[in-house]
């Protein structure tokens, strides 16, 4: 999914996200680069298309001004400026001690 994240895309979001974490994955890279908020989704909604749960970790690459997703001291949100640094996270990993496993998620349809 690229574009807007509003009412009717961010479901299609949440869903690509929990099916990873069904297959098993813990770590999640997520390019949101690309998604801006128009000002539809309040910053709770935003941040409620991520699911719960204290196993998981989402690592945001390039988080933008315009998508509003401000996670305050959520531990499980890890922001990179872009690709390098995540792909620098990606290579020699994270401080992931129970998690099992890594994968990108592009936000794409």
């Amino acid at each position: 999914m690229s574009g807007r994240l509003a009412r009717t895309t961010a479901p299609l979001l949440a869903q690509a996200l929990r099916l990873r974490e069904a297959e098993g994955f813990t770590t999640l890279f997520v390019d949101v680069g690309t998604l801006v908020d128009e000002r539809e989704l309040d910053g709770e909604e935003v941040q409620g298309v991520f699911p719960p749960g204290r196993r998981l970790a989402f690592h945001l690459i390039d988080p933008t001004d315009g998508l509003r997703l401000q996670p305050g001291h959520d531990p499980r949100f890890v922001f990179h400026r872009g690709p390098a640094s995540a792909w620098t996270v990606w290579m020699h990993g994270p401080s992931t001690k129970g998690r099992k496993n890594r994968t990108p998620v592009r936000p794409y349809a």
